[in-house]
């Protein structure tokens, strides 16, 4: 039997109501659901105020019972891109960058 895995990737910087609403919608119609954390490496800045830990932890108090066991959290940095991509290749409505040292997904807008 296949599983049908859900995506959210997103800073939250700090957590709020549109994230838990994303994540709820996506834990309700998904087996489950992959929360990928970016700016890992940021902290302490009028952008990025909040620690990945503090983020996390925000996340996982703030969902509704019987969520937290459907999603995993993985936490990604901020890279730039500075050099040529290596391989563009499209999945669905995403465009993937792949780079030396960096993977970017990115949704097409339609």
């Amino acid at each position: 039997m296949t599983q049908k895995i859900g995506v959210f990737l997103d800073r939250m910087q700090p957590v709020h109501n549109a994230h838990l609403e994303m994540v709820t919608l996506a834990c309700k119609e998904c087996d489950k659901v992959v929360v990928i954390l970016g700016s890992q490496n940021k902290r302490d800045m009028l952008r990025n105020p909040f620690t990945i830990e503090m983020r996390t932890q925000l996340l996982e108090h703030s969902l509704p019972p019987g969520y937290i066991d459907k999603i995993e959290v993985y936490e990604i940095p901020d890279w730039p891109l500075v050099v040529a991509p290596i391989e563009v290749v499209w999945i669905g409505l995403f465009i993937v960058v792949i780079g030396v040292g960096i993977v970017n997904i990115t949704r097409w807008k339609e």
